[in-house]
């Protein structure tokens, strides 16, 4: 009876191991996709059926997000990004798909980040290519940023809005090698002044508002919880196949 217990036990425990260590979207070299733990924003919309929200549901099918700005307007002005408010990640992969029709795309477009929400500087020029297909844009470690943003640097059609279909950003993940950036980051920071809508939800607040640049410490992601909990949960499976041994060679004396 207690060598079918402790079976029992290493079988279930194995089963945790394998759903901790397969669950979520981790990307190898990266820390987990974070663009649903963040307030999506955005420079202006054509509608709340085409917010920021739309590029951030992972729904690549329905919805996407289309700017206020069209033509000529967008160049500049239109912007989407994430407001991660104090967990301040540390971005190093930016995957984009725009939408399926050529003239909402746009070839031009500037990676930035803030602290404040309000000035920006620059990370990253990318150059998405012409095809409505996932895009993905690599860049060394800037540090952790409250807020991340891309902001369009060319024009889309005349009178047609600039569409993304879905965004996602990973982080940087500890105790990796750090990947070769696809595209050459901007060598110093500068601001870029482009309007961004003010922050919408209470705990940001908090925060500072004087532009000034600060550092927010690295909160522990759910896939490192996951990975030390797996971990944990291996060792005990090991300590109970030896017990099980030891118990079955006495009873077979």
């Amino acid at each position: 009876m207690l060598q079918k217990r402790l079976l029992s036990v290493c079988s279930w425990c194995c089963g945790v191991v394998i759903v901790l260590v397969t669950s979520g979207s981790v990307l190898a070299g990266y820390g987990p996709e974070i663009t649903e733990t963040g307030y999506a924003f955005d420079c202006g919309n054509a509608g709340a059926a085409y917010s920021a929200e739309k590029a951030f549901d992972n729904d690549e099918i329905n919805t996407y997000f289309a700017s206020s700005q069209t033509g000529a307007s967008v160049d500049g002005n239109a912007c989407i990004g994430q407001d991660f408010g104090l967990s301040a990640p540390d971005v190093i992969l930016v995957q984009m798909k725009q939408h399926g029709t050529s003239s909402t795309r746009v070839n031009h477009a500037i990676i930035q980040v803030s602290n404040d929400c309000s000035s920006y500087s620059d990370v990253l020029d990318i150059y998405p290519p012409g095809n409505a297909g996932w895009n993905d844009f690599t860049f060394l470690s800037v540090g952790n940023y409250r807020c991340w943003r891309i902001l369009a640097h060319d024009a889309t059609g005349t009178g047609v809005s600039w569409g993304v279909i879905e965004i996602k950003m990973y982080e940087y993940a500890e105790n990796t090698a750090v990947p070769t950036a696809t595209n050459t980051p901007v060598a110093t920071l500068t601001p870029a002044n482009t309007p961004t809508p003010e922050p919408q939800i209470s705990y940001l607040s908090t925060l500072s508002s004087s532009g000034e640049s600060y550092q927010l410490e690295r909160k522990a992601t759910w896939g490192e919880i996951g990975i030390v909990t797996a971990l944990i949960l291996l060792v005990s499976v090991v300590l109970l196949a030896f017990l099980y041994w030891v118990i079955n060679a006495r009873t077979n004396r």
